[in-house]
C-alpha cells in the first residue's frame, strides 16, 4: 500500500462554514483539520464541508494509492478504482498517476 502526506496550514479570516475541495486526487484520501477526527474521501468529489474558527489550522491530506485506497471504500468506490486504474493503464501502460493534484481551494458558504 502506498500512502502520502500532504500538510499546510491556512490562515482563516473569520469563524464560518468553509468548502475544502481538493480538485483531483488518485486514487483516495483521508482529511484531518488539526489533528481531528479523519473525514474519508473515496471517491470524487474529493470535497468536504468545515466548520472553522478564524485562525491558524493545521491541514493534512493522506493520500492513497489505487492499492491502498481499494481498502478504504465500498464496492461502489472499488469498482469506480478499478475503472479508472483500467483507463490508466490501456492509455499509458507506463505511467500511472499517483497524488494530490489539485487544485485544492477553501470557500466560504452559507446555508
Amino acid at each position: 500500500f502506498g500512502v502520502l502526506d500532504y500538510t499546510a496550514k491556512i490562515e482563516v479570516p473569520q469563524d464560518g462554514k468553509y468548502r475544502l475541495s481538493l480538485g483531483q486526487v488518485c486514487w483516495a484520501a483521508i482529511l484531518r483539520v488539526d489533528g481531528g477526527e479523519p473525514v474519508k474521501l473515496p471517491f470524487e468529489p474529493y470535497a468536504c464541508n468545515l466548520t472553522l474558527t478564524a485562525g491558524t489550522h493545521e491541514i493534512t491530506v493522506q493520500v492513497l494509492n489505487a492499492d491502498a485506497a481499494k481498502a478504504l471504500g465500498s464496492a461502489e468506490a472499488e469498482r469506480a478504482y478499478t475503472s479508472r486504474l483500467k483507463y490508466q493503464f490501456e492509455n499509458d501502460r507506463d505511467f500511472v498517476v499517483s497524488g494530490l493534484l489539485g487544485p485544492v481551494t477553501l470557500q466560504a458558504y452559507q446555508d
